[in-house]
């Protein structure tokens, strides 16, 4: 848990959805919270029943590479072993859960950067370490564990099937049956990519009139976008009724 627990408390701290000018701009989407659509005993369900889908990918990405390949042999000419099939699996485990915080992050503050990553590098080192001192059940494990290209092979492949459902779902409700939230996000996008494209554009006219000597236009006119939400008459404009 002391690997895992940090990202979580930052996502809730310090995640904004779309942001505050967005909410204020179409507070349509507060209800998407008060008709529970986006979080209920259903998603709740599927939640707990996508846990359960990530742990048997990584538990047996790693029981078909160890368990059934008698002839996986270390760098330094170890066998492997059951300690270092555990080793993998609980290290694999880890870093899924500390990188699907991240990929489920939309505003991504220099905590998050340092807690995600931090996390992951956490879950290494102290393999690492643990693992120098003889005493313990995993020495010599740690070295063991990252010269093997097998080793980071299934990381690799775990992390992209166990991730694989709950990302296709993700995007075909997005992109065919989005909510209003999915939307403001869209129009928050686009809006992002037109301002970034106007401003390139403005500054290549500036340089291109200042080498012919011209004087550079005073107004800039940004488009605007109107987009119409689920209920009918009503514009995502302004977020008022029509």
């Amino acid at each position: 848990m002391i690997f895992t627990v940090a990202p979580v408390i930052i996502l809730g701290a310090t995640d904004q959805s779309v942001g505050r000018r967005y909410c204020l701009r179409y507070p349509r989407i507060y209800s998407l919270g008060i008709q529970q659509s986006r979080y209920s005993k259903v998603l709740f369900g599927l939640y707990f029943f996508d846990g359960i889908w990530q742990s048997l990918v990584v538990y047996f990405t790693f029981y078909y590479i160890y368990n059934l390949s008698n002839n996986i042999i270390t760098s330094d000419g170890r066998s492997t072993g059951p300690i270092e099939f555990s080793t993998a699996v609980a290290v694999t485990v880890v870093t899924i859960a500390n990188l699907f915080v991240g990929f489920n992050t939309y505003y991504w503050s220099w905590f998050m950067w340092v807690f995600v990553f931090g996390e992951i590098f956490a879950i290494f080192a102290f393999v690492m370490i643990y693992g120098l001192f003889e005493s313990t059940p995993i020495f010599g494990i740690g070295q063991q564990l990252i010269s093997e290209g097998i080793f980071w092979f299934g990381m690799a492949f775990a992390i992209l099937v166990a991730g694989l459902p709950r990302y296709t779902i993700l995007f075909v409700k997005q992109w065919w049956y989005p909510d209003d939230l999915d939307k403001v996000r869209q129009i928050r996008k686009r809006e992002k990519i037109e301002k970034t494209s106007d401003a390139s554009k403005e500054k290549k006219s500036k340089k291109s009139n200042q080498k012919n000597g011209k004087k550079p236009a005073s107004n800039t006119t940004l488009p605007t976008i109107n987009v119409e939400l689920v209920e009918p008459g009503r514009s995502m404009s302004d977020g008022t009724m029509t």
